[in-house]
């Protein structure tokens, strides 16, 4: 195995997860069906994979309400399809997946080949040479029917010895065939066939569109897919198996990879109840995103210089105000003019400003980004060019920041600057008032 690259850009992937180890607890009412969305939404997933059988058992209509409610999105739809069904039944599938999947706003569905993995009657009479023609016929008219839709079409590599599609060798005879089709990358699912998780991803990089991460062991005695030497491989957390997640998120990162990454979850041994579940899918998340910190360091943030304000007046109002103004850390008070010289001088040196001789010099200082007024400054009450020198000069002063600039109603723009708006204007969200009105 060689180093992997680190990419140049953070890698930042979309977070999502396999939700069929939920469907038993979900199924026999040991757990609600929303526990399952909050639970993915409150771990910071944006969306769920989920098989078709799972939408018709939950019911379509609780299922979108759910992801609706949490704001998460269905990233893929998971369809089973019998490779050896004849064209006309094999579309009728395509398409009511089609419609499931446009309901959902889904852009992808994986098709799992059911004859593969159910070991299904006739499939294993069937040679190697034809299991692949079966493919290129199906998988041609999916994407064919799916692509009229602007829908994705993807087939994953799958565990199962004989399938046909365990090996990058029967992946990549595959993907040649059909133009179009998609690889769902399984970091585990080639180790039955004998492959190495990292030579199979170089051997199918170009066509990779969505990765589900899964780490497994080999063992001797087990339930999961037969190897080629007859052991089994099983499902384990992350960092407990024998896949280089590590090496193999690098290798993804590098080469420019920034889709979907799903956790292929697995149930909790230590029970099926609802606090187990969020123990075990705490353990998940925290590995998968473990990965792919050290190619995503913190950003270099560049400081932003605080707005600075003019005041005219020195009244009270202004006083109280000027106290909001100088509790926050982004904004700062220039200049100040009263037509007091005593009281503008006293407020100016209490709140750190530069006395102004006159109102022009307040509000035309080179430094100032916007003023605070009431009544309403003269020398602005009727120049309109004024007004658009202002909001062009703050703008090319501050281009990060919204664009401020002289109100058209300074009472209103007075009432703008409260406790509320200051503490919004000092996470860097100014907004200048509505110059149609108050609002």
């Amino acid at each position: 195995m060689t180093a992997a690259a680190v990419p140049a850009a953070p890698f930042t992937p979309q977070w999502t997860m396999l939700t069929f180890p939920f469907a038993r607890e979900i199924c026999v009412g040991r757990m609600k069906l929303n526990s399952l969305f909050a639970l993915a939404r409150s771990r910071g997933l944006t969306g769920l994979d989920m098989f078709a059988v799972e939408i018709w058992l939950y019911g379509a209509k609780r299922v979108k309400h759910g992801l609706d409610q949490n704001e998460l999105t269905l990233s893929s739809l998971i369809v089973g399809v019998g490779f050896l069904a004849d064209s006309a039944k094999m579309s009728r599938k395509i398409e009511k997946a089609v419609r499931t999947a446009k309901r959902f706003g889904c852009r992808r569905i994986m098709l799992a080949p059911m004859d593969a993995l159910t070991s299904g009657k006739g499939w294993a009479q069937v040679s190697e040479r034809d299991k692949l023609e079966h493919y290129v016929r199906g998988f041609g008219l999916a994407v064919d029917i799916a692509s009229r839709s602007g829908i994705e079409i993807l087939v994953e590599d799958t565990p199962t010895i004989g399938s046909a599609l365990s090996s990058a060798a029967d992946c990549r005879a595959l993907l040649d065939r059909v133009p179009g089709l998609g690889l769902v990358y399984d970091t585990g699912n080639m180790i039955p066939s004998g492959d190495d998780p990292i030579e199979f991803f170089h051997a199918t990089k170009d066509r990779i569109r969505y990765v589900h991460l899964k780490d497994v062991e080999v063992a001797d005695k087990g339930t999961g897919d037969r190897t080629v030497d007859g052991r089994h491989v099983e499902l384990r957390a992350f960092g407990d198996g024998i896949v280089p997640l590590a090496e193999i998120v690098q290798l993804i990162a590098a080469d420019g990879y920034r889709g979907p990454m799903a956790i292929e979850y697995m149930r909790p041994p230590s029970g099926a109840s609802l606090s187990a579940h969020s123990a075990q899918l705490d353990r998940f998340v925290g590995a998968a995103r473990a990965l792919v910190e050290p190619l995503s360091p913190e950003p270099v943030l560049t400081p932003v210089p605080p707005f600075r304000w003019a005041y005219v007046g020195s009244g009270a109002i202004a006083k109280s105000t000027s106290r909001q103004i100088l509790r926050t850390t982004r904004h700062e008070i220039a200049t100040v003019f009263s037509r007091n010289a005593e009281k503008r001088a006293a407020f100016a040196s209490k709140v750190g400003a530069r006395p102004a001789p006159t109102l022009e010099a307040a509000i035309n200082d080179p430094a100032v980004d916007g003023f605070i007024s009431r009544p309403r400054p003269t020398a602005t009450r009727s120049s309109p060019c004024e007004r658009s020198r202002w909001a062009s000069r703050s703008s090319s002063r501050s281009p990060s920041r919204s664009t401020t600039r002289a109100p058209s109603n300074c009472s209103l723009w007075l009432r703008k600057v409260t406790s509320t708006s200051l503490r919004r204007c000092g996470r860097g969200s100014l907004q200048s008032p509505d110059r149609s009105g108050p609002g």
